[in-house]
């Protein structure tokens, strides 16, 4: 029953607050958490063509695995999805950029 209560409180203060976005989170704002990831990619994407060293893959000793760390890792991938997917990057970066400035 305690469960029950507390998620309806928090129902209660969302539906209180939709039109108060601003203090929302960019992880629960799909409009925001879109925007932030298309930014990590460009972001990751240019990084990787101005100093490509510091997202490089080096192989360990004998070939067996990619060194770097699970947060380098992540990056090198969202450079590669830039590199891979720009045009369609680049066409979401320009859909959110007009939701962003005439619909925000």
């Amino acid at each position: 029953k305690g469960g029950r209560q507390i998620s309806a409180r928090v129902l209660k203060q969302y539906f209180k607050n939709k039109n108060n976005d601003k203090n929302m989170s960019a992880l629960f704002d799909l409009n925001s958490f879109i925007t932030t990831l298309l930014f990590f990619i460009c972001a990751c994407t240019y990084v990787k063509l101005k100093a490509p060293y510091l997202l490089e893959q080096k192989t360990t000793t004998g070939g067996k695995g990619k060194g770097g760390g699970l947060v380098k890792s992540v990056f090198w991938k969202a450079a590669r999805v830039g590199e891979r997917l720009s045009p369609y990057v680049s066409i979401g970066c320009m859909i959110m950029a007009w939701r962003t400035f005439f619909y925000a």
